[in-house]
């Protein structure tokens, strides 16, 4: 019976082979391209872990959801907390590990950011993490921010009253792990004048913005969302 060329064992023996040659010959001439820039993302994550340790010598919240061991990520609920979902804890670990500060040397890269600039920036207490790693993208590019941050924090934020963002900032610049603080704090939230914190959270939220605007930070609380974004056009 007729058997075709390609169906003979021989034949099939020489193209296995040959497979496995060109899958050598592809793993072992392969170039490495070294990306642009990654001298900084690399510095940049070095500071972020550096920062983190050194933060864990004043305060740790030590937690089985803090998979990066970070020390900074919060709880589910707090007075604080201005929205509580289980579905956030996973964004809030992403910005705790050292390799979000790389990001955002990335970011400031494909903006075109060079050493000297100076940027605006709006931060939240919910993103403690994502804080930290722009501040040492900062440090790493000698990039100069221009901060204004809400106070109030979704769950797994900086979201523990006695470890709000305020605190580790205050904490922060006075140990010159970073070199640029917040210039207003607004309370946050739903509109950003906590809308859906009860009472108690507001008074705690309105506590820690006084306490952190003692040496002449603006708190920045007006009626209405839009007049709070009024007021921080202003202020940049």
């Amino acid at each position: 019976m007729f058997r075709p060329q390609i169906q003979k064992t021989s034949t099939l023996f020489f193209i296995a082979l040959f497979n496995v040659f060109m899958v050598y010959m592809a793993v072992n001439s392969s170039t490495k391209v070294e990306q642009s820039g990654i001298e900084d993302r690399i510095a940049a994550t070095q500071k972020m872990s550096i920062i983190l340790e050194e933060m864990k010598k004043e305060f740790s919240n030590k937690q089985e959801n803090d998979i990066y061991k970070s020390g900074i990520l919060g709880v589910k609920n707090s007075p604080i907390t201005s929205i509580s979902k289980k579905s956030m804890l996973l964004s809030k670990q992403i910005t705790t590990h050292p390799n979000f500060a790389a990001l955002i040397i990335a970011l400031f890269q494909e903006a075109e950011l060079s050493q000297g600039d100076t940027i605006a920036v709006s931060m939240t207490g919910s993103f403690p993490g994502a804080n930290i790693a722009l501040h040492s993208a900062c440090l790493t590019m000698d990039i100069t921010p221009i901060i204004m941050t809400s106070i109030g924090s979704s769950s797994w934020g900086a979201n523990i009253e006695t470890f709000s963002w305020p605190v580790m900032e205050d904490y922060l610049l006075r140990e010159e792990l970073i070199q640029s603080k917040s210039v207003a704090y607004s309370i946050g939230g739903q509109n950003d004048i906590g809308e859906q914190i009860d009472s108690l959270g507001i008074d705690m939220i309105v506590s820690i913005a006084h306490d952190a605007t003692n040496d002449g930070i603006i708190f920045i609380n007006e009626p209405a969302l839009e007049e709070n974004i009024s007021e921080k056009v202003k202020l940049f």
